[in-house]
C-alpha cells in the first residue's frame, strides 16, 4: 500500500495560530510550528528524510519532539492516515417508506409562477441560459387541494408542519391561499409565504395575513439606491418606496404582528455597498431588530454578472472583511454582532460549532445532502413534487396523484454516489460539507463538473470559517454557548 500522510487539513487563526483539523475524529486541534510543518510528512518519509529536510529550519530536537507528539496523537485516534473506504446512501427504501408516510417536515407551494415584478437578477430574468422566462401560470385549484391533502396524510407525526407559498409572487394568487387556509383552519400549522412585498397595501389581504399569523420573509436589497437597481416592477419602475410605504401600514395597524412575523430576504449582487445595508438593517425603524437572510445571485449560466469588472469585486473584498472583522470582534468580547453581521457569517460557524466529534465509521453518507421528500417537499403549479425550491424541473420524485416515488429519492441518491464518491472519500472536509443536490444541478440534470466548481468555492469557504472559528475561540472559548439548545433541521 502507497504510503499516505495523515488525513487533515491545516490552517491558521487570524493570530497567527497553528492548527490542524483533524478529519478522522472531527476534531479541531492546536499545535506548535513544528508539527504543522512536519504533518504532511509524517508517513510518507522515513524519520532520517524528515530530519535532513526540516533541520536547516528547526533545530534538531524540535523536530525529534514534533515526531513524538505525532506518534502520541496517533495513539490517541489523532493524525491518523486512513481515508474513508466507500461513499453510501445512509437509508434504504424501507426507511424512506415509513419515513415519508408519516414524517414529512414542510411543503412550499409554488402557487403561481405569476409575478408583478422583473428583478434584472432574477434566474427567470431571461439572463439565464437554462431557466424558464417569466410566466403567468399558476397553480390548479383542484392540484393544489390534492397537494395539501397529500401533506396532511404524511407530516402526522413530524415535529415541524407547515406551508410555504412560494412565486413567482404568491400574493397574486391571494384567493386560492385562502382556500387552502380555510382547508386548515382546525390544523395546527406554520404558514408562511414569501413575498416582493408590493401587495401588502392591500387591506383584504394584510387582514388576512395577520389574522391567521402567516409568516412573511420580505425581499428588500437595502436602501432605494441599491434596491432600485435591479428590483423594479413589471414596467421597469422602482418599488422601494411603494414597499416601505406598505411596511409602514402594516407595522401601523398590527405592531405585534409585525415584530414577530416579518422577515426579510436581501440579494447581495456585486456592486452593493455592504456597510450601507449594513447601516440600514441596524438603523430603519422598519427593518431593525426582524431576522434576515442573505442570498446571493446565482453565479452560474447567466450574463448578469458581465457588467461588473475587478474593481467591483475588490471594493466588495474590502467590505466584506471590514464587517467580518467587526463580527469577530463582537463575538470575541461578547457583544451581540449586527442582524446583518450575523446573516453574512453566522450559520455555518454555528454548524462547525455544534458538529459531532469522534465519529470513526469509515463510511460517509451525501455530504450536505438532505433525504429528499422528507425534510420538505416542493411542489409545483403542474403538481409535481421535488426535494425543494432550489431543483425545480431537476429531481423529479413523483406528483400529487402517484406521491413521492422511493424508487426515485433511492436513484438520484445512488446516481450522486456513483458520480461524487470517489471525490468525496477522499476530501478533506467531508463531515463539515455543506454541498447538496442542488450543487450539481446544470440544465435541470447531473452534472459532475458543476459539482466541482462548487465544490472547489465550498473548500475555500470552509478553510476560511475554520480560520475565523478558531479565532473567536482561542479569545473566547464560551462565544457560541449560546448555540446549546439548537438544532439544524
Amino acid at each position: 500500500m502507497k504510503a499516505q500522510s495523515p488525513f487533515v487539513h491545516k490552517f491558521q487563526s487570524l493570530n497567527r495560530n497553528y492548527y490542524i483539523y483533524d478529519v478522522w475524529t472531527n476534531r479541531v486541534v492546536r499545535v506548535n510550528e513544528i508539527v504543522y510543518d512536519l504533518i504532511d510528512d509524517f508517513g510518507v518519509l522515513r524519520y532520517p528524510e524528515i530530519i535532513r529536510k526540516w533541520m536547516k529550519k528547526c533545530p534538531l530536537s524540535s523536530i525529534k519532539s514534533a515526531l513524538t507528539e505525532i506518534e502520541i496523537a496517533q495513539k490517541k485516534g489523532l493524525f491518523l492516515d486512513k481515508r474513508f473506504k466507500q461513499m453510501v446512501v445512509p437509508y434504504d427504501d424501507i426507511y424512506l417508506g415509513n419515513a415519508i408516510a408519516s414524517n414529512i417536515g414542510y411543503m412550499i407551494v409554488n402557487i403561481t409562477e405569476a409575478c408583478n415584478m422583473r428583478c434584472k437578477y432574477c434566474a427567470f430574468s431571461g439572463t439565464y441560459k437554462y431557466e424558464r422566462p417569466h410566466s403567468n401560470r399558476s397553480m390548479d385549484e383542484f392540484i393544489l387541494c390534492k397537494a395539501v391533502d397529500y401533506y396532511l396524510k404524511h407530516s402526522q407525526n413530524s415535529k415541524i408542519r407547515g406551508l410555504s407559498f412560494y412565486g413567482g409572487e404568491p400574493l397574486l394568487a391571494f384567493k386560492k391561499i385562502t382556500a387552502v387556509q380555510k382547508i386548515l383552519k382546525a390544523k395546527d400549522f406554520e404558514f408562511r409565504l414569501d413575498t416582493n412585498g408590493l401587495l401588502l397595501g392591500k387591506k383584504e389581504i394584510v387582514d388576512f395575513i395577520v389574522r391567521h399569523g402567516i409568516g412573511m420573509q420580505v425581499s428588500l436589497d437595502g436602501p432605494a439606491v441599491y434596491h432600485d437597481r435591479y428590483r423594479v416592477d413589471i414596467n421597469g419602475k422602482p418599488t422601494f418606496s411603494r414597499i416601505m410605504s406598505n411596511l409602514r401600514y402594516l407595522a401601523k395597524i398590527a405592531p405585534e404582528y409585525y415584530k414577530r412575523n416579518v422577515s426579510f430576504a436581501v440579494t447581495l449582487s456585486p456592486d452593493i455597498d455592504l456597510e450601507v445595508l449594513n447601516e440600514f438593517f441596524e438603523s430603519n425603524e422598519l427593518v431593525k431588530g426582524h431576522t434576515i437572510l442573505v442570498n446571493f445571485v446565482k453565479p452560474f449560466d447567466t450574463t448578469f454578472f458581465e457588467q461588473f469588472d475587478d474593481k467591483v469585486y475588490t471594493r466588495r473584498r474590502k467590505q466584506y472583511e471590514k464587517l467580518e472583522k467587526n463580527y469577530i470582534r463582537c463575538r470575541v468580547d461578547g457583544k451581540e454582532p449586527t442582524a446583518f453581521e450575523k446573516a453574512l457569517f453566522e450559520k455555518s460557524l454555528i454548524k462547525l460549532h455544534i458538529r459531532q466529534l469522534d465519529d470513526l465509521c469509515d463510511l460517509i453518507g451525501l455530504n450536505g445532502c438532505c433525504i429528499p421528500g422528507l425534510r420538505k417537499i416542493f411542489v409545483d403549479t403542474d403538481g409535481r413534487f421535488y426535494p425543494c425550491e432550489r431543483v425545480m424541473r431537476a429531481y423529479n420524485i413523483g406528483d400529487v396523484d402517484r406521491g413521492i416515488e422511493i424508487d426515485k429519492i433511492m436513484n438520484i441518491a445512488r446516481g450522486y454516489v456513483m458520480e461524487s464518491g470517489g471525490d468525496c472519500i477522499n476530501c478533506w472536509a467531508a463531515k463539515i460539507c455543506e454541498i447538496c443536490f442542488a450543487a450539481a444541478v446544470k440544465n435541470s440534470v447531473f452534472d459532475n463538473e458543476r459539482k466541482k466548481l462548487n465544490c472547489a468555492r465550498m473548500l475555500n469557504a470552509k478553510h476560511h470559517e475554520l480560520s475565523i472559528y478558531a479565532t473567536i475561540m482561542e479569545e473566547n472559548p464560551k462565544a457560541f454557548d449560546f448555540t446549546k439548545d439548537m438544532v439544524f433541521i
